[in-house]
């Protein structure tokens, strides 16, 4: 929900910045109409986050922090492979450098627990 209201908030300013870009006379800065797969790509991010926000409130709800937090880090990874899979962007070295701190520290959390019990 809290997307929602942040998009509400800041689609006034946008469209404001965009207009006056438009009009501003600089060639960068003209709106045109994008092609359908910069749209369809747009789509699929939005629901795609959307529903991946809503699930991960879900789950902090019904998990304690320790396990949710491993949930909502692993959206970092997840983001970073299909931004160079299906829009061929590939990580920079410190992207890589991120998810492997991030995968270290989640399987971290869980084997400590594993280790404590022997």
């Amino acid at each position: 929900m809290l997307q929602f209201y942040l998009a509400l908030a800041a689609t006034p300013l946008l469209m404001l910045f965009a207009v006056t870009g438009h009009y501003s006379g600089i060639e960068a800065l003209q709106v045109t109409t994008p092609d359908w797969s910069i749209i369809a790509r747009c789509a699929i991010v939005a629901v795609s986050a959307s529903l991946a926000s809503d699930q991960s409130a879900r789950g902090t709800t019904r998990a304690n922090a320790a396990v949710a937090a491993q949930a909502v880090y692993i959206q970092l990874p997840v983001a970073l492979a299909i931004d160079a899979f299906i829009f061929r962007h590939w990580p920079d070295l410190a992207a890589m450098i991120g998810v492997v701190l991030i995968i270290s520290a989640g399987l971290v959390n869980g084997l400590i627990p594993l280790m404590r019990r022997k």
